[in-house]
Order: C-alpha cells, then structure tokens, then sequence
C-alpha cells in the first residue's frame, strides 16, 4: 500500500506539502469530499489525474487556493467575485470566473478557471506552504461515486497515487459551483444557489 497518513498527524502538512512538490499525486479530505491533489505546475501530476479521471476535457479540474490575493493570479476577479470570496471562501463554494492563465486540465475549453478554498486549516497552511495552486477534483475514477469517507476510497486509485491522507468521514456534499462570469448556477451542492444570487445582487 502507498503512504499513508492521517490528518491527526503533526506531520501531515509538511509530508503532504514535500510530496506536491515533488510532482506527486494526493488524495486528501476537503471539507466536502475526498479530492485528488497535484499542483498546477506539475504537468506530470496533472498527467496523471489526468489519466484517472479519464482526460475528459469538458471537465476541466477545479482548483484550490489558499487566499483571495492567490485566486488572483489565476482569475479575474471583479467585486462580485471579491464579494463571493468575503462571504462564502473558506467552504463549499466554486467560483468560476475568467482565466489569467492557461493551465491544462485546468483551464476550460471558454477560458475559465473553477477556484476555491476549502474549509480545512491543514489543506490551506499545504497550499500556502507551497505558494501555488492544487487541484481540487474528487478522488474518484470518471463515472464512480466521489468517497466521503477513508473506507470509500478505491483500493485501485490509493495504488495509483503517492499518498493518501485518512480523514474519517467527511461532510459528504459536493461544493455548489457557480459561474461569476454568466451568473448561473452550474451545480447544486452544499450552499443555496439563492444565497448567492443574494449576496451579489446590485452589482
């Protein structure tokens, strides 16, 4: 079996932080589900995701950053986007929003970018630590359901990656993900698309 850690670990943000650095590949607890991370500058580690998740180019990784001055170089945020970010970030919310950068896996087909910054201290000191993005797609193999706890995990994609770090039974609903660009709703998930309608409504 591959590494394995959990986030009880006093080491857990430097073991995971070292391996992401280096090009690897980590499943790790957000505050939603588990995700599949690899930093944005490795193409090997986005190679690989990649590969996991099926290379499905309509279904670009979404990303996590650990403040609003990073989600910066990566979009374009306006102050619908500022105001999104103040009331909902950390948590279950995915903003999608124009593109600084093109990112394979990452970047869409329309040149946007899906951000956000999980509710979890440990994830944002890693993506802090390492002063770049991570993705932040679920950890699971194209078409199977996303794990919401350690047990759910696939024995076959704990293989396939470098480290996996046990966080128990996680919140279990997907992020909401909204696009800031169109003003829609593109899923439903753990926050009311009409909570966000609201906090960005005269703008």
């Amino acid at each position: 079996m591959k590494r394995l850690i959990k986030i009880s670990d006093k080491e857990v943000v430097r073991v995971t932080a070292e391996v992401l650095k280096g090009g690897g590949v980590v499943i790790f607890p957000t505050d939603t589900l588990y995700g599949l991370l690899g930093i944005v500058e490795s193409l090997d580690a986005l190679n690989r995701i990649a590969d996991i998740k099926g290379r499905n180019e309509s279904k670009p990784f979404p990303i996590f950053v650990s403040s609003f001055e990073m989600a910066e170089r990566y979009i374009v945020c306006d102050e619908r986007i500022k105001t999104l970010f103040s009331e909902f970030l950390p948590g279950p919310l995915t903003i999608v929003a124009r593109a600084k950068r093109e990112i394979p896996f990452v970047t869409s087909q329309d040149r946007k970018i899906g951000v956000r910054i999980p509710n979890v201290r440990e994830l944002i000191e890693i993506v802090s630590l390492l002063d770049v993005a991570v993705t932040g797609t679920s950890a699971n193999f194209s078409g199977k359901q996303a794990p919401r706890s350690f047990e759910e995990i696939d024995p076959e994609l704990v293989r396939l990656v470098d480290l996996v770090v046990d966080g128990g039974i996680l919140y279990g609903i997907p992020s909401t993900v909204f696009d800031a660009v169109d003003l829609k709703v593109i899923r439903e998930g753990a926050i009311d698309g009409e909570a966000i309608y609201r906090s960005i409504r005269g703008y």
